[in-house]
């Protein structure tokens, strides 16, 4: 039997947009968001604000008792660190007076607080006379106790020590602090004097150990200044012997380079002359020294007399005489042996020119080798000599900062001898008179009222977030697509009304069809037409995990919606375990049904009952058989309801639990698709994701149309927050006349 919504307080809400997404695009991961922290707060503020005021007035409760029972009074005072200009001991600290006072506040605080400092306070008559010291308890430590009432901090940016005393009465914390005041001043007036002949011990030490550095450093000087001192002197026209050398040295290379590479060039083309021709090449040089030989010169000169003694025979005889023949005949024979002589001394001065130039090139050659190497020796003569300057100049700075080093700790023995003979330099001092303190210091209501506050309202917090999360209900859209990863049809808010009869919110689409829940089916049937066609969504299950989720009720409102959109629907009672169609529509035709026809004791004309609903009719239960699974799963089964796909739009099948009784995801198996319903109040995450995972594995064609999420809560800052305001403003909240006809009717009928 399924349960139907309880009642709510408030007003309903409109339905959040819902629709049959594909369910692999639902996120699966769960993830705790701002808005989920949000409405956390808002659905709990009712507890957080009780746990803050409770919390809040325990918290002015205790400071009441704490001031009556145990009240605590704080003395305070200030201790001045006076640090004069130039009071630094340390050489190679040198920072700001400011920075160093600061520093020396923080160094007198720690010692203000020091275990053997306060032991020591501890030991004083005035001390232990004191109320404070006789009412510690024997077991706990003295010196814990006056470590947690006393303390001295450094006030920023000042040259102050705030010291403060705490006690259960304003004497003792005014005679406490004076005397803890008292004891500090007396012990830095004798450690300061102390600390500064200390001081000076340790500097005339430190100029001892430069002195000897110095002693080293001027040695080292002494050596490197006796070694290459050529070297480092400069000539008259400015520059080092060595580097001078170095000039010179480097510019004979480069000249005798250019030499040897003219002469590789002359002596290339020689031999590349020789190469074509099988002779040397014979240079420009050659053939003038040829032209200037004196064999050559006396062959020219003879045939020029020929020549001309030829030209003079020529005039007075004529070119056919025999004399001028004779001549001519001379002259050729004088070329001859011109041309002759010449081409044996070209190529005797060719020779001679080849090996000539092959010498010199050599003698170059050995030059440029010698003067080379002592071109490296010279460079490594400078390398030695600049490597020395360095280190000399390198000494002579350290030289300089030691020196300087010497002069300053010099300056500071000399302030240290100043201030152990001036009184006046004492750097600690009294800031003033300590008050006696009138009022109480502990407890108070500045702190443990806003304590309280915050406390309640942490506690609040927590316990509003463990609430939450021991509440593991389905109870959001958020929550289907977070754990189920199943598109979500859509909600259906608690009901709210005076009449507590269960017929009405079971059939409120048609008694109350204005209803906001009303609108929710209507808005469930749109989403269910829009999430597959028609021909593949005649046949559709409703069921749910366990019993008391609402599915009979959700199945009749659904099966009414879809039959008022003109669509003829057949809603058959399929739960034989426990059916509830027959007391919904109590009529004579209710003792048969679906059992009689799957065991062919009537047909389904005999035992279907057409309701007062419009296109609605009704296959309930029948007689409950012995055995319901067998008769789901056999072939009249699936027979009967092939048959009915051509006679209805939709067939409505209000299942048993399918967690509970294998009946459900029998059905799964033959029908076209299933609506899981799920109880927001009661649904565990568990058992709604073990029902998805069941109804997939009945077959592997199943479809799951969608979560219908049944029940839900109206939550401030949840769901449905603003809906009735709105709804009711928008649609009048009287019946129409057309549900208040059907509502009559039906009653008539019944």
């Amino acid at each position: 039997m399924s349960t139907a919504p309880t009642v709510l307080t408030g007003k309903p809400a409109l339905p959040a947009r819902v629709g049959a997404a594909n369910p692999a695009s639902a996120p699966t991961s769960v993830q705790f968001t701002i808005k989920d922290f949000i409405r956390v707060i808002r659905n709990r503020l009712v507890l957080i604000v009780v746990m803050t005021i409770l919390f809040t007035v325990a918290g002015g409760g205790l400071c009441m008792f704490l001031k009556r029972t145990s009240p605590q009074y704080t003395a305070e005072n200030y201790i001045a660190c006076e640090m004069p200009q130039s009071s630094l001991l340390s050489p190679d600290l040198m920072l700001p007076r400011q920075d160093v006072i600061q520093l020396n506040a923080a160094s007198y605080a720690a010692d203000l607080t020091s275990e053997g400092f306060l032991n020591k306070v501890l030991g004083h008559s005035r001390v232990q006379e004191s109320a404070w010291y006789n009412k510690i308890p024997k077991h706990k430590s003295f010196y814990e106790e006056l470590q947690n009432a006393f303390s001295a901090r450094p006030m920023r940016n000042t040259k102050y020590i705030r010291v403060t005393m705490t006690a259960g009465n304003s004497k003792d914390a005014k005679d406490i602090l004076d005397t803890i005041i008292e004891m500090f001043l007396d012990d830095k007036g004798f450690s300061q004097n102390q600390t500064l002949s200390n001081n000076k011990d340790a500097l005339n030490k430190k100029i001892l150990e430069f002195n000897k550095q110095i002693q080293t450093k001027e040695n080292e000087m002494d050596t490197l200044s006796t070694q290459a001192v050529a070297g480092w002197r400069a000539n008259q026209s400015g520059g080092t012997v060595v580097a001078q050398e170095i000039s010179r040295y480097h510019e004979s290379i480069m000249l005798l380079n250019a030499e040897i590479n003219s002469l590789k060039s002359e002596l290339a083309r020689l031999e590349a002359g020789a190469n074509d021709t099988g002779e040397i090449q014979v240079s420009g040089n050659v053939l003038a020294a040829v032209e200037q030989d004196p064999l050559i010169l006396g062959l020219r000169n003879q045939i020029t007399n020929l020549i001309q003694q030829r030209d003079r025979l020529l005039e007075r005889f004529g070119e056919k005489h025999r004399e001028v023949r004779d001549y001519q005949a001379l002259i050729s024979v004088a070329e001859n042996q011109l041309n002759e002589q010449r081409n044996n001394l070209v190529n005797q001065y060719a020779v001679m020119e080849y090996n000539n130039l092959q010498d010199q090139l050599g003698t170059y050659q050995n030059q440029l080798a010698e003067i080379t190497d002592k071109y490296d020796r010279a460079l490594k003569t400078q390398k030695q000599l600049d490597d020395n300057a360095i280190k000399y100049f390198n000494i002579k700075d350290e030289l300089d900062r030691l020196y300087t080093q010497v002069e300053l700790y010099n300056q500071r023995i000399g302030e240290i001898d100043t201030k152990i003979n001036n009184s006046e330099a004492v750097t600690v001092k009294r800031g003033g008179i300590t008050v006696e303190p009138n009022r109480i210091s502990f407890p108070k209501q500045s702190i443990f009222l806003p304590g309280g506050f915050l406390l309640g309202l942490l506690a609040g917090l927590g316990l509003a977030f463990l609430l939450e999360i021991a509440d593991d209900t389905v109870k959001s859209p958020t929550d289907v697509m977070r754990f189920l990863n199943t598109p979500l049809l859509g909600m259906i808010p608690q009901y709210e009304s005076d009449n507590k009869s269960r017929d009405v919110v079971e059939k409120i689409v048609a008694t109350q069809p204005n209803a906001l829940i009303s609108e929710f089916y209507r808005q469930i049937r749109t989403n269910l037409i829009f999430s597959a066609p028609p021909e593949e969504m005649k046949t559709i299950l409703i069921t749910s995990g366990a019993a008391g989720c609402g599915k009979t009720t959700c199945a009749v409102n659904l099966a009414t919606a879809l039959a008022a959109e003109d669509k003829k629907v057949l809603l058959v009672d399929a739960n034989f375990r426990r059916p509830k169609l027959s007391k919904l529509f109590p009529t004579e035709k209710s003792k048969q049904g679906l059992s009689n026809v799957l065991v062919n004791q009537a047909t389904l004309a005999d035992v279907v009952y057409k309701s007062t609903i419009k296109n609605l009719d009704i296959l309930f239960s029948g007689p409950l058989p012995p055995n319901p699974a067998d008769l789901v799963s056999s072939p009249q089964m699936k027979t009967m309801l092939d048959k009915q796909r051509d006679h209805y739009d939709y067939i409505i099948l209000d299942g048993p639990p399918a967690l509970i009784v294998v009946d459900a995801r029998i059905f799964a198996s033959i029908i076209d698709g299933t609506i899981v319903v799920i109880n927001a109040e009661s649904t565990a995450r568990g058992m709604a994701q073990r029902l998805i995972r069941e109804l997939r594995s009945a077959n592997g064609n199943n479809r799951i149309l969608g979560i219908l999420l049944n029940n839900v809560k109206t939550r401030k800052g949840g769901y449905f927050a603003k809906t009735y305001e709105s709804y009711y403003d928008y649609i009048s909240s009287e019946p129409s006349v057309m549900g208040v006809l059907q509502s009559g009717t039906e009653t008539k009928q019944a």
